[in-house]
C-alpha cells in the first residue's frame, strides 16, 4: 500500500511540473532566455532616448537613459523570424537585455495586422497551451500564465492586442528594483 501511495505521489508531483519545466526549458525560435546580445546585435533597433516619442515626454526619456545607464537594453526586432510564434508573425517584438543577456521577450500582435483577430488570439493561446501544458495559475480573465522555477510566461488579450510575454524571473525581479 505504501508503494502505491508513493507511486501514485510521484506521478502526480511529476504531472504538476510538466508546464514548470517546460517554461524553464522551452525555446523559440531557437531564442533561448540568457543568451548574449551579440547573439542578435544585427537584427535590432536598440531605443536610444532620441526617438521622437521620448524627446516629447521627459519621463519617458528620463527613464529609458536610466535603463541604458543600468545595463538595461531594450530593442525592437527588424528581421522576419524570430518574431513567429506558432508560424504567426508578430506585430511588434521587443528584445530585453540585462548586463548583455536576454531576460525578456514580448511579442505584440495588433487587431489591425490580423482580419481575423480572435481566430489569431485563440490559435497562440491553443499552441501555449499545447506547448507548455496546463496553466501554473487560475485563469485570470484574458490572461493565461505559466510560471516554473526560473521562467514566467504570460499571454494576454484586450480587443485591440494580444501579447505573449516570456521573462526570466530572476533577473526581472533585479531590472525591477534598479528602476
Amino acid at each position: 500500500m505504501k508503494l502505491i501511495s508513493l507511486i501514485l505521489f510521484l506521478v502526480l508531483l511529476q504531472n504538476s511540473g510538466i508546464s514548470q519545466n517546460a517554461v524553464d526549458s522551452i525555446s523559440f525560435n531557437s531564442i533561448k532566455l540568457g543568451q548574449h546580445i551579440s547573439e542578435f546585435e544585427n537584427n535590432f533597433y536598440y531605443i536610444s532616448g532620441n526617438e521622437a516619442i521620448y524627446q516629447k515626454d521627459s519621463s519617458l526619456r528620463n527613464s529609458i537613459l536610466n535603463n541604458i545607464k543600468n545595463e538595461i537594453r531594450e530593442g525592437i526586432y527588424r528581421g522576419n523570424t524570430l518574431n513567429m510564434i506558432n508560424q504567426i508573425p508578430a506585430s511588434k517584438t521587443t528584445f530585453f537585455f540585462y548586463q548583455g543577456k536576454l531576460f525578456k521577450i514580448r511579442w505584440d500582435f495588433r487587431k489591425s495586422d490580423y482580419a481575423e483577430f480572435e481566430a489569431v488570439s485563440k490559435s497562440l493561446n491553443l499552441y501555449l497551451l499545447k506547448t507548455l501544458g496546463k496553466i501554473t495559475g487560475e485563469e485570470f480573465g484574458l490572461m493565461l500564465f505559466w510560471e516554473g522555477r526560473n521562467n514566467y510566461l504570460q499571454s494576454f488579450a484586450d480587443t485591440d492586442l494580444f501579447q505573449i510575454e516570456w521573462r526570466d524571473k530572476d533577473t526581472h525581479s533585479i531590472v525591477t528594483q534598479l528602476n
